[in-house]
């Protein structure tokens, strides 16, 4: 009898995979989930077992009830798969209001919740990993508007920032293969920042691009006693297996890439990438997302509120799963979780803050690098100081193209930042002329408005505020384009810098030249100055002169205006000696003010902190 060969599928992904045909969405799931040979996920998978004796991804249920919240943990799927069978072997507990928060994406996990709880496939491909959030190998799952139902399901991107140490700097490279240390692994690369003299910028940063996303079962007909299960996948902090040492941490590191045709030919999905665990250092951009509920003492509930948030401790805030079992377990007070019960959708009411926050993050970044692009047009003026030699204008010149490819660079980043807004604002109900937020929409022949959960009420308020912020800063990166034309006006410059200092050569050399010519021309019409003759050395004796004046006349041209100036200063320093006024050492004068140039204001951009926004 023929054996078949084993599928190395569960159930519930050689389902997804028998629709992929008609579904294209999903190629990004079952591209990375069911690649069991990816050198990444064997290198995250062995790290975990050695260290923890599990492999990686962590799953919480928290169940809602009218007395509170109830916390579970699994760190394995089997632990998993045993509490939902449980669960489907006694009836009774079908009607419990139950959240999965899965973080990371272990295909074992993945596995469990799909066969059991019926998650659409398509919230797991949107929450995997991908380039710019969308590669060559897959097709992206953009539904339509009229399709998107908020209170079913959402896929939301956001950015997450890191300040980096400037000797782990070099760590994160423009053309590397940098990624965090996940099974479902992200980008990460650094932020361009724009130096200036005016507005010098010590602090670099790095991004990385995230998802978060949600699911229940729960539907519009629903009555209020029926039960649901809900799914939330959220991404692991980047801190999340530490190094030996305790303060590192490990990334993935791979190859440079030699050019940016070589980095775009890195999206295709099955390239094979040599992943190395590296030990990094940084530290989130404000330290992450502050804790989402309202500090206040005037209240015994607060201030116990508060006093409980103290004896917690340091916790990992940039940790959404942490996170959001925290603030359901302890923060969350008894109409929130009865709001929960009510609608599931509320139960991400929590997530939802937490990626707002980092879009506000996002937003100080780019204002602050749009401050720091524009003053650098304001201190590279298109013309050359009379105090700059030719030396350093060229390389001012180098800085100035240097700079100009790090603000390509960033008006780049700003279209994505654009899509991904208007991605999130299209999956929460809200459309770009200002609609949305009336209601969650009802598909079907006899299409009605309900009212929307709380939690999607709030989150349309906060990200229709962040788009509204975010306009502004796209209408000035836009601008920048001007900036781009002086750069290319002081390249030209710098191209007539170096033709003028060849045509000057040139001219030196004739200079030298011209007195013997001349001379040579008006003795050659007499015999006697010929040479050999009696009176050839005349020719030397009236040449080598001339030479010599014509040379002086043309120093004492060029350098007159700085000869002007130092005498000029010299007369008012001894003028100014005799008349008893201030003189010191402690009073100097800058050549820039003396020769009429105020130069550059060396105040500004100072007194704003560490992360000003200018």
């Amino acid at each position: 009898m023929e054996v078949k060969p084993e599928n190395p599928d569960g159930p519930y992904l050689s389902r997804v995979k028998r629709l992929q045909h008609a579904y294209p969405g999903l190629n990004q799931l079952l591209n990375k989930i069911s690649n069991k040979a990816d050198q990444g996920r064997l290198v995250v998978d062995s790290a975990y077992k050695e260290r923890y004796g599990r492999p990686p991804g962590r799953c919480a249920v928290l169940e809602f009830t009218d007395d509170g919240v109830k916390h579970e943990e699994f760190n394995t799927a089997d632990g998993l798969r045993l509490h939902l069978e449980t669960i489907k072997a006694q009836p009774t507990k079908n009607s419990a209001c139950r959240l999965y928060v899965l973080e990371d994406l272990e295909p074992g996990f993945v596995e469990t919740l799909g066969e059991h709880v019926g998650v659409d496939p398509h919230v797991f491909a949107e929450q995997m990993n991908t380039w710019n959030f969308t590669d060559v190998k897959s097709v992206g799952h953009r539904a339509l508007p009229s399709m998107m139902q908020p209170g079913k399901a959402f896929t939301l991107r956001y950015y997450e920032f890191r300040g980096l140490d400037q000797s782990t700097k070099d760590d994160i490279s423009s053309l590397g293969n940098q990624m965090s240390f996940a099974v479902n692994r992200r980008w990460y690369e650094p932020w361009m920042t724009i130096d200036g003299p005016s507005l010098p910028n010590d602090d670099p940063l790095a991004f990385l691009r995230r998802c978060a996303s949600f699911w229940t079962s729960q539907s519009r007909s629903s009555k209020a006693s029926d039960g649901w299960n809900a799914v939330m996948l959220v991404d692991p902090a980047l801190d999340t297996f530490k190094a030996p040492s305790g303060r590192d941490f490990y990334i993935f590191k791979g190859e440079e890439f030699q050019n940016r045709n070589e980095l775009w030919y890195a999206r295709d999905a099955g390239r094979f990438f040599r992943l190395v665990k590296f030990p990094h250092s940084s530290e989130p951009y404000h330290k992450g997302c502050p804790t989402i509920y309202p500090l206040s003492f005037c209240s015994s509930q607060r201030a116990a509120t508060a006093d409980l948030i103290a004896n917690t401790g340091p916790r990992s805030v940039t940790s959404p799963f942490d996170e959001t079992i925290f603030y359901w377990t302890n923060l969350a007070d008894k109409q929130e979780i009865r709001a929960a019960k009510k609608d599931s959708v509320n139960t991400a009411q929590h997530l939802l803050k937490f990626v707002a926050y980092y879009w506000i993050h996002t937003l100080e970044v780019v204002s602050h690098t749009l401050a720091q692009s524009e003053y650098f047009s304001d201190d590279n003026p298109a013309t050359k100081p009379e105090h700059m030699s030719t030396h350093e204008w060229k390389h001012e010149f180098y800085k100035v193209v240097k700079t100009s490819h790090k603000i390509n660079y960033f008006r780049r980043q700003m279209i994505y930042f654009e899509n991904a807004m208007t991605l999130n604002l299209e999956r929460l109900g809200i459309s770009l002329d200002g609609g949305g937020g009336g209601g969650d929409f009802q598909s079907g022949a006899a299409a009605t408005v309900v009212p929307m959960a709380q939690a999607l009420s709030d989150a349309q308020k906060d990200f229709k505020t962040l788009a509204s912020r975010l306009r502004p800063l796209l209408s000035r990166a836009d601008n920048l384009s001007t900036v781009a034309n002086d750069i290319a006006s002081l390249r030209a410059a710098f191209q007539a810098i170096e033709d003028s200092a060849t045509g000057l050569s040139l001219s030196i050399l004739a200079t030298v030249i011209f007195p013997f010519t001349l001379v040579a021309s008006m003795f050659s019409m007499a015999d006697n100055f010929l040479p050999g003759k009696r009176s050839f050395w005349v020719f030397f004796a009236v040449s080598i002169p001339l030479t010599i004046v014509i040379s002086l006349v043309l120093v004492v041209a060029r350098r007159w205006g700085s000869w002007r100036d130092s005498l000029v200063k010299a007369i008012q320093a001894r003028t100014t000696g005799r008349n008893g006024r201030a003189s010191g050492p402690g009073v100097k004068i800058p050549a820039e003010v003396v020769n009429g140039n105020p130069g550059p204001w060396k105040g500004r951009g100072r007194g704003r902190g560490r992360w000003g926004t200018g």
